[in-house]
C-alpha cells in the first residue's frame, strides 16, 4: 500500500493503481486497496468529464463503483454523468433528425428520432418530434393532392391507394 500511496502522491496514478491491484491479488477483500482504487477511478472520471469525454468518465465511474458500490456520492456522480451524457446524445440525434428533415430524408430523420427514443422512451418532446417526422411526408402529399387531386387518381391509381393508406396512418 505504501508504494501505491507514494506513486499517487507523485502524480503517477497508473502506477499507483497497479500497486493497489497487486495488493488485491494477495488479498481480494482488502478494504483500503478497494477504497484507493475507487478514488483513483473517480478522479479519472472527473478528469474525463472536465475534458468533455463523458463516455470515458462513465467507464471510470463504473470501475470505481466495482470497488466502492456503497459510496452514495460516487453513485450520485455516476448517475448525474450518465444523465448528462444521455441528454447530449439526444441533442446530437435531434440535430441529425433536423438535418435529415431539411434534406427531406425522412428515413434518416425517423431513424435518428427512434434512436433518441431508445434513450428516453417517454420523453414528450421526442414523441412530438416523432409524430412530426412521420407526418411530414404525408403533409407534403396532401398539399400536392389538394393542388391537383385528380391527377394522382387518373394517372396512377396505385399511388392513390398508397397515399390514402398513408393518410390513415397519420389520422
Amino acid at each position: 500500500m505504501a508504494l501505491g500511496e507514494a506513486a499517487a502522491s507523485g502524480g503517477n496514478l497508473a502506477e499507483a493503481g497497479g500497486y493497489y491491484q497487486r495488493v488485491m491479488t494477495d488479498n481480494p477483500d482488502h478494504p483500503e486497496a478497494h477504497q484507493r482504487l475507487a478514488a483513483l477511478y473517480a478522479n479519472q472520471a472527473e478528469e474525463a468529464l472536465s475534458a468533455g469525454n463523458a463516455e470515458h468518465a462513465l467507464q471510470h465511474y463504473a470501475q470505481a463503483l466495482e470497488h466502492a458500490p456503497e459510496d452514495s456520492q460516487l453513485v450520485a456522480r455516476y448517475t448525474l454523468a450518465k444523465e448528462e451524457n444521455t441528454k447530449r446524445l439526444i441533442d446530437v440525434l435531434l440535430k441529425q433528425s433536423q438535418q435529415a428533415q431539411e434534406q427531406q430524408d425522412w428515413k434518416a430523420a425517423l431513424d435518428a428520432i427512434q434512436k433518441a427514443l431508445q434513450l428516453a422512451p417517454n420523453d414528450p418532446t421526442l414523441l412530438i418530434r416523432l409524430a412530426a417526422v412521420q407526418e411530414a411526408p404525408c403533409g407534403k402529399l396532401r398539399r400536392w393532392m389538394s393542388i391537383n387531386p385528380f391527377h394522382c387518381c387518373i394517372h396512377n391509381f396505385s399511388a392513390w391507394g398508397h397515399i390514402s393508406g398513408l393518410s390513415r396512418l397519420v389520422m
